[in-house]
């Protein structure tokens, strides 16, 4: 049987120290509804954000999630 996926749109600021801050926007996906999220299931949206960019020295902040 086949998980079920549920897609995201996430909107986040990503600070580096070299390219200052910037807001963007990024399509992901999750095997579980927001509602049923855990500290541990935003921390590793932060880190897929994190490794995402291309510098590897950035913080990301997480604004706001909208189901698609």
């Amino acid at each position: 049987m086949k998980d079920i996926r549920y897609r995201y749109e996430v909107e986040y600021f990503v600070t580096d120290d070299s390219a200052g801050k910037h807001k963007k926007k990024r399509e992901v996906e999750f095997t579980k509804p927001q509602d049923k999220w855990e500290r541990s299931d935003w921390e590793t949206l932060a880190k897929y954000l994190r490794l995402q960019e291309k510098s590897q020295r950035c913080d990301v902040s997480v604004i706001e999630v909208k189901a698609i």
